[in-house]
């Protein structure tokens, strides 16, 4: 009977060794189904947005000027500082996207106030034009059917920079439009912009600097 006890005794033991050990010293030791995180998914790539020394680049869109590059200094010639000149610059831009009927063109200096300096309005320009030269001549009747609208001056003509102090932005913007404006729709900024609602195609804008 001691001899039966004994045994009893040591299988009863060995018998519970591990059945208490934690879960976790489980899963240490490697016992059981591995345990599979799932995976995140990889996030999409940023969007490219190409930048060009001479202009920013949108919709494949770009106006340049052989006389400044964007965000470069205006010279004297295309401002009111030079008396005898103080023309608009020359500008050309890339091919318009399809669709395009007339070109739009306001250059505005936003840093003159509280409101933004309108200094050139031109509009109506036939889609299949690659760019105006310098020196674009007042009124508000052009040849081709481009028309120039009303400047903050009062003129249907380029006015040049002429800051009062400080270096000033002035802001080229063209707009691919898929239609032609009737002749007051342009008359002057607000009236342009209004009218151009719902039929830009593209923009794209050149930046020059004047100042003292």
């Amino acid at each position: 009977m001691l001899i039966i006890s004994l045994l009893v005794f040591v299988i009863a033991a060995c018998g519970g060794a591990g059945g208490d050990r934690p879960a976790g010293e489980l899963a240490d030791a490697g016992v059981g189904s591995p345990v599979i995180l799932p995976t995140a998914e990889a996030p999409e790539p940023p969007t490219a947005v190409t930048i060009s020394p001479t202009g920013i680049v949108e919709s494949g869109f770009l106006l340049t000027s052989a006389a400044f590059v964007h965000n470069g200094t205006m010279p004297a010639e295309y401002t009111c500082r030079d008396s005898a000149a103080g023309g608009s610059p020359p500008l050309a831009w890339t091919t318009p996207p399809a669709g395009t009927v007339s070109l739009a063109l306001l250059m505005d200096d936003p840093d003159a106030g509280s409101t933004p300096y309108v200094h050139w309005i031109i509009y109506n320009i036939p889609a299949d034009t690659e760019l105006l030269p310098a020196g674009v001549p007042e009124g508000a009747e052009l040849d081709d059917g481009i028309r120039q609208g009303m400047n903050s001056r009062g003129t249907n003509a380029y006015f040049g920079p002429c800051p009062p102090s400080g270096t000033h932005r002035y802001m080229f913007t063209l707009f691919a439009l898929d239609t032609t404006l009737v002749a007051e729709e342009g008359r002057d900024k607000n009236t342009l912009l209004a009218s151009m609602a719902g039929h830009i195609l593209a923009e794209t804008t050149l930046t020059g600097l004047f100042g003292e």
